[in-house]
This record gives structure tokens, sequence and C-alpha cells, in this order.
């Protein structure tokens, strides 16, 4: 009997060299070796269903059972798992943008427009919910509903390779449910903004960074452009032209000051498509050159290294503001959205503002997908009115009493995400939507 379980022993050896029998029921009865794994009870391939044996050590031996090297990684499909310092368990945490494909590790993403650093930073900031507030580019967080309080959040200014400075709003995590944005002080040149996180991005409600308490003409929008960029409108004893972005803006009616018929005057360009500088929307042309140009929309980035999520209560505008009498509208602004997931369930607005016109001035982009509406009414002189997705700015017309604006252009915006979906919501701009660059 005794040489008949040698020869069975040997034989199971000999077959797949995988195990040996030798009646085990824990590692320690396994003297061998070559074979230190005992299956008890037959469950795992290297035993080919023979219970009590000593076996190699199998591929899907648990973790908890037969250990791992501490820190050593796998990723496979879009799951990295590492090994913790027991030795003896293991962490689990799914890749957004999947496995990087130059080490097991999750693939991330670099922000445009310098924000790696403020990335990186935000995994040690605090969490920020938000309702009522107001964001300024000189790193000013407001309370609107107290008028005095100021509200601690992180912030630096990131330097362009040209144009002003970017102003980042750093957290962990933001949460808000109503904001304005606006230059702490009026006038052209202010910086853009950002907001960066690691964790999520949600607006619940209205964040109007066009024009929230109606300061038309004495406040540009955060990065808008001066009178002097090429997509600027034009003017000057003229009825002005509206500032172009996504399109080219609406064309000013034009009469001389003793009522004679001139040439229209031509509306602003549209921008070339980059986004990097991050700049905002066009100023419309002056009829008199002391009313001051209606400016251009904001321009806002936001980056989050797990979602963007505008829900279907939110409302987010960069519009551009109404033209002076009979001065061209600003246009639209400009947004940039970076993150794993883009979930735009609401309303995105960058519509351009309306030309004055009649002594009356223009309607600023509405936070809506409506255009901003023309004015005028003295005879068959009226404005043009902004420009939306769906619709060009209107230009103005003044067939008998004076000049009259054109209507600004429509805005921009970039969404990147993992396969550049970015949800069912409303967004009125021209939307270029890809997948973002991993790394």
């Amino acid at each position: 009997m005794m040489i008949g379980r040698m020869l069975v022993g040997l034989i199971l050896v000999g077959m797949g060299c995988t195990k040996e029998v030798n009646r085990c029921q824990r590692d320690a009865d396994c003297a061998n070796p070559g074979y230190p794994f005992c299956d008890a009870n037959g469950e795992y391939p290297s035993s080919a269903g023979v219970a009590g044996v000593c076996t190699v050590v199998p591929a899907n031996c648990p973790v908890e059972r037969c250990g791992c090297d501490p820190n050593a990684a796998t990723c496979t499909g879009d799951q990295l798992t590492v090994c913790n310092q027991d030795g003896r368990s293991t962490t689990e945490t799914p890749c957004d943008l999947g496995c990087a494909a130059d080490a097991p590790r999750c693939a991330t993403f670099t922000p445009s427009n310098n924000l790696k650093g403020a990335l990186e930073m935000a995994a040690f900031a605090d969490d920020v919910e938000l309702g009522s507030v107001a964001f300024e580019d000189d790193g000013t967080v407001s309370d609107l509903d107290h008028q005095s309080a100021l509200l601690a959040v992180t912030t630096i200014l990131v330097p362009q390779n040209t144009g002003a400075p970017i102003r980042v709003f750093i957290a962990h995590s933001f949460k808000i449910h109503s904001a304005a944005a606006y230059p702490a002080s009026g006038g052209f040149g202010v910086s853009p903004i950002a907001l960066v996180a690691v964790g999520p991005i949600v607006i619940d409600g209205v964040f109007d960074a066009g024009d929230p308490a109606g300061r038309q003409l004495n406040t540009a929008g955060l990065g808008s452009q001066n009178s002097t960029a090429a997509c600027a409108g034009l003017g000057g004893g003229y009825g002005g032209s509206g500032g172009g972005n996504a399109t080219k803006g609406g064309d000013g009616a034009s009469y001389d000051l003793i009522g004679t018929p001139t040439p229209a005057v031509a509306g602003g360009p549209a921008q070339a498509d980059g986004f990097e500088p991050l700049v905002g929307g066009c100023p419309g042309g002056d009829y008199d050159g002391q009313s001051g140009a209606a400016h251009g929309g904001s321009a806002i980035q936001f980056v989050s290294a797990t979602s963007i999520q505008i829900t279907a209560t939110g409302r987010l505008s960069v519009g551009g503001q109404g033209g002076s009498d009979k001065g061209g509208g600003g246009s639209g602004g400009t947004l940039v959205f970076q993150s794993p997931l883009v979930d735009i369930a609401g309303l995105v607005a960058a519509n351009g503002g309306s030309g004055g016109a009649c002594s009356m001035f223009g309607n600023n982009g509405p936070i809506s997908s409506e255009a901003a509406p023309a004015v005028g009414g003295c005879g068959l002189t009226h404005s043009g009115a902004g420009g939306t997705a769906t619709a060009l700015p209107g230009s103005g017309s003044s067939p008998i009493n004076g000049p009259a604006g054109g209507g600004g252009a429509v805005g921009r915006v970039l969404i990147e995400s993992a396969d550049g979906s970015h949800g069912a919501g409303t967004i009125s701009a021209k939307v270029i939507a890809r997948p973002l660059e991993r790394n």
C-alpha cells in the first residue's frame, strides 16, 4: 500500500510538475520548497481538483494568504491595485482615464494654461461649498448676502505666455449654489479666472460672469480683450460694430453727423479656435469715443481631476455686454472645461450683447439660449441682436434716423473629457469637444 501511494505521488508530480500528494492541511505541512502551497480543498488549478496536496503557489492566490510586495502595483483595464505596507492587503482605485502606458499607474492629464501646479496644490486644499458669492480677479471671494464677509479660498496668480495672468481659486472640491464673477476694479486687461480641484466641481445654481449686477459699461468681463484687439468692433463717429469671437460681430449702421449715408462699419472678425492663452470676448465699437465700448464676456477655466457637473438647475454665463447708445455689443466670452467626466445637464451660455440705438443701450447676453434683443424704434432705426449658438449677430439698421450698433458675436467653449462627451444640456456657444490628452 505504501508503494502504491508513492507511485501515485510520483505520477502526479511527473504529469504537471505543479503538485505532490502528502495529505497537507496547511502550508506548514508542505516541506518541499518547490510546492509550498497546501490546496486543502482542491480548489486551485495547480492541484487539478485533488484535495490535500502541496502545489506551486497559484497565480490567483488571495493576497491575504500569500501576501504581496509592499507598494507593488498592477494596473489592468481601468483599475489600479497597490499592495499595502502590511504585505497582506491591497488598495484598489478606479482609473478614470484608464491605465498609463509607461508604468502600472492610472493615466493622468496636464491642464492647459500652466495650471498643473494648481491641480497638484488642490490635493492639500479644503473642500469648499459656496452660495451667493462673488469671485474677483484680486483673489477676493465675498459673501454677497452679507456684503462685507470675505471667505477663505486658496488662490494664486498664474502667468500666461501672453496676456493677463490667471487668477486661480483652488479647493479639494467645489460646490457652488450661486455666484457672480467680476473684476475688483473696472476697465480692460483684468485677469481671467480658473477654478481648480482634485475632487468634483458642481454648479447647481446660477453662476453669472456676464454682468451680474447691471454694471453695464462700467466693468469689464474677466479676461476680456481691449479695443486694440484684432477682434474688437469699430466705431468713432459712426454706428459701432459688434465684437467678434466665434463668428464676426454684427456690422454697425452708419450715418455721418449731417445724416449722409456712409458704408456700414464691419463687425470685429472671428477669433481663432485656440484656447491658450485664456482670453475672453471682444468689445464692441464705440460711437462717440466717450461713452465707453461694451465689454466682451469673461474667460473662465474649470479643471478637476474627478468631474465637472452643471446640474439640471445649474446655469453658467459669460455673456457680452450690450452696446452703448449707437455702439456695438460685446461678444460672448470663453469657457474651458477639463476633467475625466464633464456632465452638463443645465445651461452654459456665452451669448453676445446687442447693439445700442436711438439713445438706448443694448441688452446684455442673456443666461439662456435666446439672443440679446435688438433695441431702437425711432423710425426704422434699430440695433443688431446679439449672437447665439444658432444665430449670427445682427447688424444695425438705420435708413433715416442716425447710427445703430451691431450685435456682439457668440463666444466659445472647449470641453475636454475622457471621451469628449459632455452631457445633454444646452450650450449656447461654439463648442469644441475632444478627449483629454493622457499622460
